[in-house]
């Protein structure tokens, strides 16, 4: 039966907002920054994949006071949240190298995020480990250096888990902190709309957590919060297409390039869709026509192979599982980013292990939020083969298994000296 830890370890959540973290990891977590600013800036040789090029080129839009827009006419083919965010780069006038600091920053809080909720779910300051385990993560530094949206998702996924865990320990969470956990859910799917399902669900474990001490202004809050956001941008599209589109015109597309007799489980969006292209955009149809013909093209190929579809949603399922894909855009993966992120997943994966151990759960009891995360984790690989499945989706997931792993490794060194035990017991 999951527990509702909130007695036990109060005094201990409170101890905690006057700690600071030991010396070693402050250095530690400094001279990480100072690698990952670096590596960004220096790996930094244009827009590398095509979805960059989108990105900056709405946010050149939004700069120049000339709407959401995509190749001179409005649109809602990209989410609204990362172009927003890259915006007032381009009103500065800043390069691309400059631009990708958001990327950077946003891992950063993140990583500063999962520091805060390692000492909540340990009660100890050294669960601020967990810390440097997001931002040493290889795949989280290659992330940082694109103009890809997926560090704002670590970022609000982090934090959403992060608001859910101090709701857990406290047994209630103020009302505006309810409003960041709400925003931060908008914030998720308006960046990156297939964690949609990881957004509700955080929000609805927070919610029950709350709804269980009665705490109805901080669940008033966090829903509305969310539904005004996306309201927002639901009611923008209404007004510039006549059409609801709560989150944008990308979902036929996505379906057909998951869905179709060149589609394997791992081609992403390597994949020749040249005459459907040609076809549908033949037709005049609209942004949003446009995504319901592909959504219908990939229906039909559902229904007449349901063979070979359903092979290949189970072998898309079991690809989200896998630590490296190689770059779709010709020229980008080198093998060595192979070996490291293999490697990396399989320590995090040991250590992860190890804090799920009956050992482990003895050292530090399990809380509620961590089965929650357990279960949207592994619940996301179903949801995601629906389309396809790529690593890159998957990096804010990702932060279940690093934050997990940072609190494995406590258990280890524990284990192996019982002076450290002692010595974090009492501070």
């Amino acid at each position: 039966m999951w527990s509702m830890r909130t007695g036990e370890n109060m005094s201990a959540i409170v101890e905690l907002r006057a700690s600071k973290p030991s010396k070693w990891l402050n250095l530690t977590f400094f001279i990480l920054c100072a690698a990952v600013v670096g590596y960004a800036w220096l790996s930094r040789a244009g827009q590398r994949y095509y979805d960059e090029v989108e990105y900056w080129e709405i946010a050149g839009h939004l700069a120049r006071g000339q709407g959401f827009a995509l190749q001179g006419q409005p649109t809602a083919y990209r989410p609204p949240a990362w172009p927003l965010i890259l915006a007032p780069f381009h009103s500065l006038g800043s390069g691309i190298g400059v631009a990708t600091m958001a990327s950077v920053a946003c891992l950063i809080l993140a990583a500063l995020a999962a520091g805060r909720l390692g000492m909540i779910l340990t009660g100890q300051r050294l669960g601020s480990l967990a810390a440097i385990f997001v931002l040493a993560y290889p795949i989280n530094i290659y992330t940082s250096a694109t103009l890809y949206p997926q560090m704002l998702a670590l970022l609000t996924t982090v934090v959403m888990w992060m608001l859910v865990a101090q709701a857990e320990a406290q047994g209630r969470l103020p009302w505006l902190w309810g409003c960041v956990l709400g925003l931060a859910a908008a914030v998720m799917t308006l960046a990156v709309p297939t964690l949609a399902f990881t957004a509700v669900a955080l929000l609805a474990a927070g919610s029950w957590i709350l709804w269980r001490r009665r705490d109805w202004p901080a669940i008033v809050a966090g829903w509305a919060a969310a539904g005004a956001l996306m309201g927002a941008w639901a009611i923008r599209n209404w007004i510039v297409f006549r059409e609801f589109i709560p989150i944008s015109t990308s979902t036929g597309i996505n379906l057909l390039i998951g869905n179709n007799p060149d589609a394997t489980a791992g081609s992403g969006v390597d994949v020749d869709l040249q005459a459907s292209m040609q076809r549908v955009f033949s037709m005049g149809l609209s942004e949003n026509g446009r995504s319901s013909e592909f959504m219908r093209e990939a229906l039909h190929w559902i229904t007449s192979n349901p063979g070979d579809a359903a092979m290949l949603y189970l072998q898309k399922t079991a690809h989200y599982f896998v630590a490296y894909d190689a770059p779709a855009t010709a020229g980008q993966g080198k093998p060595v980013m192979g070996l490291i992120a293999w490697a990396a997943l399989v320590v995090i994966a040991g250590l992860t292990v190890a804090r799920w151990s009956n050992w482990g759960r003895r050292t530090f009891p399990m809380h509620f939020t961590e089965r929650v995360m357990l279960f949207v984790f592994i619940a996301n690989a179903p949801i995601m083969a629906v389309f396809f499945t790529r690593v890159r989706f998957r990096v804010p997931l990702d932060s279940f298994l690093l934050i997990e792993a940072a609190i494995g490794l406590l258990i280890v060194a524990y284990h192996f000296m019982p002076a450290l035990r002692e010595r974090a017991a009492t501070t």
